[in-house]
């Protein structure tokens, strides 16, 4: 049993140090991030994840069978989201402080297995690594498997040099909670298990051992295998993912780089859905969680089987890009995410491309120096979860977990190539040295690379799927694309437009974006940027998040405006500018963009509609009169909008007009009750003689509240004009009291000016007069709800 000197104050100063310069690189990563495109941009596994813990925290059931993916991280930010706001800042900030707290245990790993000084080094090298801090600020489950699996190496080799009990139960809970996060543990913690009974020591200290690392390892997962059983009447024992990812990951039309299957949904929880259809169609029989998994087991050994040397030229090939230097990934890439606003990630030191060939280096001084069984875990985790994950799929985020002990062991091979040269040991040194050299020239060229020609075949896939109207296979391949080539302009843009076309208007924006850092004169993008933007706010405004729409809107304005420039006056996009300003409350600017809109297209009705919603808004009654006219005559629109229309008429004394126009929309729609209570309202309440008719302004409110559940305040009110008008004043007031009663129980405002208008109205009752509308009047008395869409309120 090796043994080491004990933490001391030194060690817990250095600690401090460690976390809080990881935390402070996170926090800025985190404030760029947040200010910038990517903050309104997820990825499929954070909507998965933030999907499911709000509903856990809202008692709401999200996966009522067995687990389709690993449940831990999802119980861990429902916790998070019951002390901060779901999804938001607070979320991010606990993240990033797990991320630092990983570089913590980085340098205790470093400390342990060799010396402070390369636990120093190994503690800054992990605080300093992009992807690790970039990853930080992400709600996936990667962070806290970096922290859980490098806690995990460090427990066991303290375990193995203290011979403690308690650090080997640690161990073996860290390992069972990093695999319920994610799967591709248990090889590992299986061969940790065996590794335990050569290093604990004697006999009955040895079993001690084992079996407390076996309770550790066992019970967290035992919980799950037994909900799941209970769920499902199948043997699941975390997730059906791995089945699935082992299918995906090595079919023909696999990439190595992605879990994606043509022909299925992009979101994680419809891809399962999607292959729960597939399986159970292709087998002829429902299946549970525990069957779909057995079905496609057997698909990926009959793809195995069929071309054997294709699997394994692909297999080598994720194998490979375990350890090449390009950030092998989907999403994210460095200079992209550089060029998305987290300016700073250009600045840190450390990539793949450096630790892999100092670690790989330091493994082989490891094993030379005779250490090599002691610290077994710390060099054999990346070679076993590298040959793992090559199973399945690769990209930066399931090879993160994998660089920590690899930073370790380059802060090792850096102190023993000192350590050679201050001794002149040439031959140990030059050997390391020539190592490096070569590894950093393999991996720095990028094995997995032959890029550029895969990247053009995966784009042709993705235009003649998108040609086809397959768009989610087309993102499928464009994805793909862009994962190897990331500055391919027209993959980027492409992706953007299947993803508009799915309505993903955030994922359509970000690939906007990433276009236009990459070419800022692409004016298709740009357009598309701006109509994307406009569609996230109206999201936003819908999920009540006001402040995100109005930044929204506002890069949208932006954006329009830089287009503006390049486009022949006939191509400018008038219209979309000028509701855009609308929605910011920029009233003379968006006037401005209408009327050159309808210049460009004078009979465009929509355009029509939301300038006189605009107007509306703004009380110039007869300006949109005039519009909310000409988009009637145009396109005859929908009920709601005729109300909206007949509401502006009504205000800008167009009463004859505002009639007609109701009395036509009942002749097509006899049983309009919305069009019939405006058409009784104005026949009842009209200051105009030849407007009134009572008689008909009753029957048409006693149609509308036929039934017991149309008698709501609103109608009410409607009925009691109509009474008032043909004299019956005892049952206008009893109506009206109804109406008072009835919304002054649903309101909790007496200054409600609903309550007042009713109650004003009321009075007049009494005293035996009918109600009259004033005219002419400057602002809205209620906003039209056309205006309200068109125009809906964000802060200042």
């Amino acid at each position: 049993m090796l043994d080491r000197p004990r933490f001391n104050a030194t060690d817990a100063i250095w600690l401090i140090v460690i976390i809080a310069t990881a935390f402070a690189l996170r926090w800025v990563c985190l404030s760029q991030w947040q200010d910038g495109p990517l903050a309104s941009a997820s990825s499929a596994t954070e909507a998965y994840y933030d999907e499911w813990a709000r509903s856990i925290v809202k008692g709401e059931p999200y996966e009522v069978n067995a687990y389709t993916q690993p449940p831990l991280y999802a119980w861990w930010l429902s916790l998070v989201y019951r002390v901060t706001s779901p999804g938001g800042f607070g979320a991010r900030f606990v993240q990033a402080f797990l991320g630092a707290l990983a570089c913590g245990a980085a340098y205790l790993l470093g400390r342990t297995a060799f010396d402070r000084l390369t636990g120093i080094l190994a503690g800054l090298g992990a605080a300093t690594y992009w992807v690790a801090v970039f990853r930080s600020v992400e709600l996936t489950p990667t962070t806290p498997v970096v922290l859980l699996l490098t806690a995990a190496i460090w427990l066991a080799l303290r375990g193995a040099m203290r011979g403690g009990v308690g650090s080997w139960l640690l161990a073996g809970l860290s390992l069972g909670l990093a695999a319920l996060a994610q799967v591709g543990v248990l090889p590992f913690a299986i061969v940790m298990l065996v590794w335990a009974i050569a290093a604990s020591g004697g006999a009955g200290r040895r079993s001690a051992a084992v079996v407390a690392m076996l309770i550790g390892l066992v019970v967290p997962i035992a919980g799950v295998a037994a909900r799941n059983s209970r769920v499902s009447q199948d043997l699941v024992l975390i997730s059906t993912r791995p089945a699935l990812l082992l299918f995906a990951g090595n079919s023909l039309d696999a990439s190595g780089v992605d879990a994606y299957v043509p022909g299925f949904r992009l979101d994680l929880r419809g891809a399962y859905q999607d292959a729960l259809s597939r399986a159970e169609r292709e087998v002829g029989q429902q299946l549970g969680p525990g069957g779909v998994a057995k079905y496609y087991r057997s698909q990926a050994q009959e793809e195995i089987s069929a071309v054997p040397a294709d699997i394994l030229k692909l297999l080598l090939s994720k194998i490979a890009a375990c350890f090449d230097r390009p950030e092998v990934s989907v999403e994210r890439s460095l200079p992209l995410m550089a060029e998305m606003g987290v300016r700073m990630l250009k600045h840190l030191p450390l990539d793949h491309g450096f630790i892999v060939p100092f670690g790989l280096v330091g493994i082989a001084l490891v094993l030379a120096s005779g250490r090599g069984g002691g610290l077994f875990p710390l060099w054999a985790f990346p070679l076993i979860y590298g040959a793992t994950i090559a199973v399945y799929y690769v990209d930066s985020s399931m090879r993160l977990p994998m660089a920590f002990p690899l930073i370790v062991l380059t802060a090792h091979a850096v102190l023993c190539l000192r350590d050679a040269y201050h001794e002149k040991r040439w031959p140990r040194l030059g050997g390391a040295l020539a190592g490096i050299v070569v590894l950093a020239g393999l991996l720095n060229f990028g094995i997995l690379g032959g890029g550029v020609a895969k990247a053009k075949e995966y784009f042709d896939s993705g235009a003649k799927a998108y040609q086809a109207g397959k768009y989610a296979d087309s993102v499928v391949w464009l994805r793909r694309s862009a994962a190897l080539a990331w500055n391919g302009v027209e993959a980027h843009q492409g992706l953007a437009a299947a993803l508009a076309v799915l309505q993903d208007y955030r994922g359509a924006a970000l690939e906007c974006r990433v276009s236009l850092a990459l070419n800022p004169g692409n004016t298709t993008a740009l357009r598309l940027l701006a109509s994307s933007l406009l569609k996230t706010a109206e999201e936003q405004l819908r999920a009540d998040d006001a402040e995100g729409a109005f930044r929204s809107l506002v890069e949208a304005a932006v954006t329009l405006k830089r287009t503006m420039p390049q486009l022949e006056e006939k191509d400018r996009p008038y219209a979309v500018l000028a509701d855009i300003l609308a929605r910011l409350r920029r009233v003379e600017e968006a006037e401005e963009n209408f009327e050159l809109a309808l210049k460009q297209q004078p009979d465009a009705a929509e355009i029509h509609l939301r300038y006189a919603g605009l107007l509306a808004l703004i009380g110039k009654w007869p300006e949109a009169a005039k519009h909310y006219g000409e988009t009637v005559r145009l396109a005859p629109p929908e009920s709601s909008v005729l109300q909206d229309v007949t509401t502006v008429l009504i205000q800008a004394g167009r009463h004859a007009e505002a009639r007609q126009i109701l009395r036509d929309q009942l002749s097509r729609k006899p049983g309009d009750k919305a069009a019939a209570l405006v058409l009784s309202s104005l026949l009842a309440k009209s200051p105009m003689d030849e407007i009134r008719d009572g008689a008909e302004a009753v029957r048409l409110a006693e149609s509308a509240c036929t039934q017991p559940a149309d008698r709501r305040p609103h109608v009410l009110a409607t009925l009691a004009a109509a009474y008032a008008e043909v004299g019956r004043f005892d049952d206008a007031v009893t109506s009206m009291q109804e109406a008072i009663r009835q919304l002054s129980s649903k309101t909790a405002s007496e200054s409600d000016p609903r309550l007042q208008h009713y109650s004003a109205q009321l009075g007049l009752f009494k005293a035996g007069k009918p109600y009259r509308f004033a005219l002419p009047t400057t602002q809205p008395a209620t906003m039209p709800a056309t205006a309200a869409s068109t125009t809906a309120p964000v802060p200042k």
